[in-house]
């Protein structure tokens, strides 16, 4: 079984050359690297059909805090694997990462960042998610994805959080409000597995207080 999408070059907004190049790269990736469903793509003269190996998907919910850990590690292990091999998925966040009963897969590997939408063009990414170095620069690199990252191990601990992709939200990001629990340009500093850690510790320490 395979998940299939087709998209049409009209709407697929970054220089023809640069589509191509990410199209071999997520081929690779999903080759080299088990937490990427096995992707294929298929270019023709107007289109390019993108087919993924469907994840039978299990819930993560009732998996107690321990196995959560383990799974967000192993995930940040895999991101920096992936990161080595300069790929940026842009987009981390619930609705792209399933659950085997085994591991975090990361799926939906857009084959451009900038795409026409709805007749809007549009940045596949919330604004929200994005660094500011990015906004800034009008791009996608690994700044977002650490920040969907970091976000991700909040939503799968049910940590409340106010960043939506809302008008408001997106109007304090874009004037360079900040959110993560260090400074942003810090953060960046880190790898994946870093971030991890600094979730776990940012845990630990909010666990300790409510105990007193």
């Amino acid at each position: 079984m395979v998940k299939i999408k087709e998209y049409q070059f009209a709407n697929l907004l970054d220089d023809y050359d640069d589509v191509l190049k990410r199209c071999n790269l997520i081929i690779k990736v999903s080759e080299c690297f088990s937490f990427i469903p096995k992707t294929q793509i298929t270019i023709n003269s107007k289109s390019l059909i993108y087919k993924q190996e469907l994840i039978q998907k299990k819930s993560w919910r009732n998996q107690s805090n321990v196995t959560k850990l383990q799974l967000l590690k192993t995930f940040a292990e895999n991101m920096d694997k992936l990161n080595k091999a300069h790929f940026v998925h842009g987009d981390i966040n619930l609705n792209n990462i399933l659950y085997d009963g085994q591991k975090l897969n990361l799926i939906d590997l857009e084959p451009s960042f900038r795409q026409r939408k709805y007749g809007k063009k549009v940045v596949m990414s919330a604004v929200p998610l994005r660094s500011l170095n990015d906004m800034q620069n009008k791009k996608l690199s690994s700044e977002t994805d650490k920040i969907g990252f970091y976000l991700l191990c909040q939503n799968i601990f049910d940590i409340p959080s106010n960043i939506k992709n809302t008008k408001d939200i997106m109007q304090r990001r874009r004037n360079g409000f900040e959110f993560l629990p260090i400074k942003e340009y810090e953060f960046m500093d880190l790898n994946f597995v870093e971030i991890f850690v600094l979730f776990k510790q940012a845990q630990s320490t909010e666990k300790n207080e409510n105990n007193k």
